[in-house]
């Protein structure tokens, strides 16, 4: 309940201070979420895409094949995950979910067995180097 109340205050006020300190909070919310995630998994992370800022990770299964997860962020202190399997057309697998950055964490476990039931249903393996 107080978590919901505070994510309430928290999109009320990003409403009347959308400028840059709003923004800044949000990103560094995010970044802190994302760095207590990422040791779980061996997963490279890539913070610019064609020179624009982005968060995504790349992941590859043991035969070479890649896998991104990306956040992008949306409005009202929330969050868009999409994952796919960089496959081109017919045989490309996409993943989306919309949540509140408190939830990031479970959205990314989420996107993360996604794609490990991608690569287990492809016959493939991955392998966590710790």
């Amino acid at each position: 309940m107080l978590e919901t109340l505070a994510e309430l205050i928290a999109a009320i006020l990003d409403i009347f201070l959308s400028g840059s300190e709003s923004i800044k909070r949000r990103n560094s919310q995010i970044d802190k979420i994302v760095k207590k995630w990422k040791p779980r998994y061996d997963i490279t992370e890539q913070y610019t895409y064609k020179d624009e800022k982005s968060r995504s990770f790349i992941l590859v299964d043991d035969s070479g094949y890649p896998y991104e997860i990306c956040i992008k962020i949306l409005k009202w202190w929330r969050v868009k995950i999409t994952a796919n399997n960089s496959e081109q057309k017919r045989k490309q697998k996409f993943w989306k979910k919309k949540t509140k950055i408190s939830k990031l964490s479970l959205a990314l476990d989420e996107a993360y067995a996604t794609i490990e039931k991608w690569i287990n249903e492809s016959g493939r393996t991955r392998t966590i180097k710790k």
